[in-house]
């Protein structure tokens, strides 16, 4: 501990931020309760009125829970008790996000951007000691891994060695790598190099394949568009660490990977290869959430989807012929869903076993969102209500035990939401352990804001959140870099309920403005670009 404190000096750092990040990061709600309990105590003169005034910060979260409650009085009108404690969960999570939002915009405001920038380093470097702390647990003693909900035959060889490297916030090691992607697009501006190499190897440690493949891109971007040519060099080296450290800690995952997608590509070019057994095999409605798992069903299925890979394997030459009308046949049985048809009122697709193994499962989520919202107006407008659709809270609230635990005398699963996303997930979660990947769930803000909220809400996410930051893009440096990532990561969870990797896109935001509108104000007249001051 003496050698810690002599490395971080405690004056220089905001330890409030510090403790509110690492709190409210946290993967426990309770936790996350702790953390907002102490910011309103420490900040007494919390005071909303002031930034609706001034619309000093975005008004997306405001705006929902404005809105919300009279579109359930007036058109959800689902008054049962289950829901009715479901949609004030949601509401209460929303709260969450709009004061985490707004105290960060506070300390920005009131705070040195020096100050906050060293609060930043020690949050990294203490989310980096918590990752070797799981990466020690996984080389010396597996077994106590199993706290943390891993199996205990997990090793450091083992194709999931990356999901026991969590972070800060205890979540899942995606969030970790999500974190530090976002990270290390900050350290790269500030010319921080050694926090950059500390992002770098957490990155590589989790073997995210999707953090790996987004950050690449990003990184392919700025390698591109930046101006300078010592930023450049920098993005280049940074891009070649980042693509050796994965070859060296990802064989199996790059494997998974590959196997997966030529999979798709042998299934949907030659879809006679699916045994008549499993295109026959139908996947049951699911009725109530004691039903998602049943051992006679995943046995079955696995015998069926053992019998599909050997015809695979016979097949898998043929992979690398990849002619126009052989590649043409695969994406058009990739992207071909069936008709939708309205079961007691509630739109949904036909959807077999053939299906479900020639498309990833995220892909059809994206179909079954599409099919809700062009199914009727209100659908389209108003989307299914909160928790009635896609998001992590009606997964939990369901009692799939996926998305965190609930009460069992209070779950409660809309129709909607039966119909559609769970029996997607369902099918994957009840398959085999290869079929469980972020490929196949349905997880994502991009089903959750139109499938719940509708068009009214993807508009007031692009006018009130996106248009926030959009509308101050001359200020921004590495902020610039990050919309997109944000963007991009929405694709793969429901993260605007996670409370991590949205607020710490909010405070590199809102710094990253703040600084280069300090600049302006000082520098002389029409020397100012935050391209040509992009490090300290």
């Amino acid at each position: 501990m003496k050698y810690i404190g002599r490395i971080i000096k405690w004056k220089n750092i905001n330890i409030p931020l510090l403790i509110f990040l690492v709190l409210f990061l946290n993967v426990k709600l309770v936790i996350k309760l702790v953390a907002i309990v102490f910011i309103v105590a420490y900040s007494k003169n919390l005071k909303f009125g002031d930034l609706l005034k001034t619309s000093r910060f975005p008004l997306f979260y405001a705006l929902i829970i404005l809105i919300e409650p009279l579109k359930y009085l007036l058109i959800t009108r689902n008054f049962s008790f289950n829901y009715a404690t479901v949609f004030c969960l949601g509401m209460l999570q929303w709260g969450f996000s709009l004061i985490a939002l707004y105290y960060i915009k506070i300390i920005i405001e009131k705070e040195s951007v020096q100050k906050v920038h060293n609060t930043i380093k020690v949050f990294f470097t203490i989310n980096f000691l918590v990752s070797l702390f799981f990466l020690s647990l996984l080389l010396f003693q597996p077994s106590l891994l199993t706290f943390w909900n891993h199996g205990s035959d997990i090793s450091f060889s083992h194709p999931s060695a990356g999901d026991a490297i969590l972070g800060v916030s205890f979540d899942a090691s995606t969030v970790n790598a999500a974190i530090n992607c976002m990270g290390l697009l900050y350290f790269i501006y500030r010319n921080e190099y050694k926090y950059c190499l500390i992002c770098l190897l957490t990155i590589a440690l989790c073997t995210s394949n999707v953090s790996f493949l987004l950050v690449s891109a990003i990184l392919s971007l700025m390698f591109v568009t930046v101006r300078t040519k010592k930023l450049r060099l920098v993005v280049f080296t940074t891009g070649i660490v980042l693509v050796l450290s994965y070859l060296v800690m990802s064989p199996n995952n790059r494997q998974y990977i590959r196997n997966y997608f030529v999979q798709l590509y042998i299934v949907n070019k030659n879809p006679e290869i699916l045994t008549a057994t499993e295109k026959e095999l139908n996947f049951p409605p699911i009725k109530d959430s004691s039903k998602i798992n049943i051992d006679s069903l995943e046995t079955f299925r696995n015998i069926v989807l053992r019998q599909a890979e050997e015809e695979r394997r016979k097949k898998m030459d043929s992979v690398y012929s990849f002619n126009e009308k052989k590649l043409g046949k695969a994406v058009t049985n990739l992207f071909s869903v069936k008709k939708k048809v309205p079961d007691d009122g509630i739109p949904q697709l036909v959807l077999t076993n053939e299906d479900f193994m020639s498309k990833p499962g995220k892909l059809i989520s994206f179909f079954q969102t599409y099919n809700y919202l062009t199914s009727g107006i209100k659908n389209f407008i108003f989307g299914s209500g909160t928790g009635n659709f896609s998001s992590k809270l009606a997964f939990r609230a369901s009692g799939v035990n996926i998305q965190g635990t609930y009460p069992a005398k209070y779950q409660y699963i809309s129709p909607e939401f039966r119909e559609n996303h769970l029996k997607t997930f369902s099918f994957y979660f009840n398959g085999p352990a290869s079929l469980h990947s972020v490929i196949n769930y349905p997880f994502s803000v991009y089903n959750q804001l139109p499938g719940e909220y509708g068009f009214l809400g993807v508009t007031l996410f692009a006018v009130f959140y996106l248009g926030f930051f959009l509308k101050r893009f001359r200020f921004l440096t590495y902020g610039r870099y990050m919309i997109p990532l944000l963007l991009a990561f929405l694709i793969t969870e429901y993260w605007l309920e996670l409370y991590s990797l949205v607020v710490m896109f909010e405070l590199f935001m809102f710094l990253n403005i703040k600084e280069n509108e300090d600049r302006e104000k000082n520098a002389p007249s029409n020397s100012y670009s935050p391209d040509n001051n992009s490090s300290h």
